[in-house]
């Protein structure tokens, strides 16, 4: 089971931080690889959503449910996986530090190897964990520097999407 861990401080306003994870309708204008969000129920501590991401150039469809501890974390669920997976989760913490915060990122992946082998086109299973480690990896790190560049940089962050997100 793959684990993948991340960590990137972001020189921002820990609340904005917090407002961009928690709002993944954002992540379509501002990163290359989230294709598509639907957001299904969103509360102040629950929220589920119907996303769209592109992978090893592939588009794969996923819904999760996410819990967070506003202003400190966000765990997830995913309820519909790439064929490839039998579980993913994780979660997002953030950790205040001078100057802005300190975001990890982990997650957690079992994959289904009989579904994985032919789908990711290898006969490996190593091979197989070490694409789906790639993968999460590429897609954590692409959206926590999407945020860190909204926030730090508003003008460049802006001008990789469609229009500057409002935050809620």
């Amino acid at each position: 089971m793959p684990r993948v861990l991340d960590d990137l401080t972001i020189h921002a306003d820990p609340a904005a931080v917090f407002a961009c994870i928690w709002d993944p309708r954002l992540w379509p204008r501002i990163t290359s690889h989230v294709k598509r969000v639907e957001v299904l129920e969103d509360g102040d501590r629950t929220q589920r959503f119907a996303m769209t991401v592109e992978s090893n150039g592939r588009d794969h469809s996923v819904e999760s449910i996410r819990e967070a501890e506003p202003g400190r974390s966000v765990r997830y669920r995913q309820i519909q996986l790439p064929v490839f997976l039998r579980s993913h989760s994780g979660e997002w913490t953030l950790e205040p530090v001078a100057g802005g915060v300190r975001v990890h990122l982990v997650h957690d992946a079992e994959i289904d190897f009989e579904r994985a082998l032919p789908a990711l086109g290898t006969s490996s299973r190593e091979e197989a964990e070490a694409i789906v480690a790639r993968s999460l990896k590429a897609n954590g790190s692409r959206t926590l520097n999407a945020i860190k560049l909204y926030l730090e940089e508003p003008a460049t962050g802006a001008a990789q999407g469609p229009g500057k997100a409002e935050l809620s």
